[in-house]
């Protein structure tokens, strides 16, 4: 019931604001407190980001590799080809095998140095919350005797209020209000007093403690920046790549100019265009109407059509991506025309959009 009473007066005299000096001592050691959480989460983001930076930059290299390489089919074919395999342009491979090689090391690296997130900022940070975390016990209590001390000193302002005069029944209840008051005040400026010596100095110690976490903070991320940064701009001098690089909007022209022939040549592919893939045609943001042969355009005559292909020959692999042999000589024949449409002279840019395409395609 008395807890009861104590939350009753909280709600109440929320909107009353204290200025005694503790009650300015509690407020900064709330600041303080979620000051070290929010450091604490941020510095978590931050190395999670920097982990995943590394991993994704690693995997696209790796991707962007593989689709230079070579490909092999061991598979048998019931349709022999006289066409001799392209041959892969030497200088996008070696470009292609750098890079990968240089997103290896950097991701090493990179998780190396977020270990300094943990042991500089969030381990520090952590505990210094964990040893600040008594006070809120005795935080509570003091709040406790502060709604007692006014809910007596509000007891004794009633019965004083009254303009006629005090019976013998209220003289005693004035008396024993008085009293539960004078106790209620001294418990309340025991509390501050213990708050205003103590936790004040905890206060000013953890703000010291702030600036070094911010520092290794900064550090850390500036080192993490200077080491990827320093590794792209080496490699871009040793294969003759721009650096810094150029504007996006020419990157974007350049890469539209090279795509565009390729893409209308899978596009006329008979097992890509009436796929899964037609559901989700490509948008490089030009003027240019969509393809009817794509995207949702695609007639239910055409979904019928697919529906009633009879089924392939015995000699060809079962399975749901089973191709006919004509459909994997044209993919491979394209995929040596996306390799060479590239200038064999120029980088190969926005390869994770090039990747993403083919493995849309290719999907069915």
């Amino acid at each position: 019931m008395q807890a009861t009473r104590r939350q009753l007066g909280k709600l109440i005299n929320r909107d009353q604001v204290e200025s005694s000096h503790a009650s300015v001592v509690i407020r900064e050691y709330e600041d303080i407190d979620r000051l070290l959480a929010r450091l604490v989460d941020d510095s978590r983001s931050l190395r999670d980001s920097w982990v995943h930076l590394g991993i994704s930059s690693l995997n696209t290299s790796t991707e962007l590799l593989a689709m230079y390489r070579p490909y092999i089919d061991d598979s048998p074919s019931p349709e022999p080809t006289n066409r001799p395999p392209e041959r892969i342009p030497e200088l996008q491979m070696s470009q292609a095998s750098a890079l990968e090689v240089v997103y290896h090391e950097l991701k090493a690296d990179i998780v190396n140095e977020v270990t300094m997130f943990d042991a500089g900022v969030i381990n520090p940070a952590s505990k210094a919350r964990e040893l600040i975390a008594g006070f809120r016990k005795t935080i509570k209590k003091r709040e406790a005797k502060r709604v007692d001390f006014e809910k007596s000193q509000e007891k004794v302002t009633k019965i004083q209020k009254k303009t006629s005069a005090l019976t013998p029944k209220e003289e005693v209840l004035l008396t024993r209000a008085q009293q539960d008051l004078d106790h209620a005040k001294e418990e309340l400026s025991i509390m501050d007093e213990y708050l205003e010596t103590t936790l004040s100095k905890v206060v000013g110690a953890t703000m010291q403690l702030v600036i070094p976490l911010v520092s290794s903070l900064a550090s850390t991320q500036i080192r993490l920046l200077g080491m990827t940064y320093t590794a792209l701009h080496n490699y871009c001098q040793e294969n003759d790549f721009p650096s810094p690089a150029p504007d996006m909007d020419e990157v974007l022209a350049d890469w539209t100019t090279a795509f565009k022939p390729v893409q209308r040549q899978f596009e006329a592919i008979s097992f890509i265009s009436t796929g899964r893939g037609r559901l989700a045609a490509l948008d490089l943001g030009d003027d240019t109407p969509p393809r009817p042969t794509l995207g949702a355009r695609a007639s239910t005559t055409a979904l019928a059509r697919k529906d009633s292909t009879p089924p392939p020959p015995s000699g060809l692999r079962e399975g749901p991506h089973t191709l006919a042999p004509t459909d994997f000589t044209a993919a491979a024949r394209l995929g040596s025309a996306a390799i060479h449409s590239l200038d064999a002279g120029s980088p190969p840019r926005h390869a994770t959009t090039l990747i993403s395409t083919c493995v849309l395609c290719l999907s069915d």
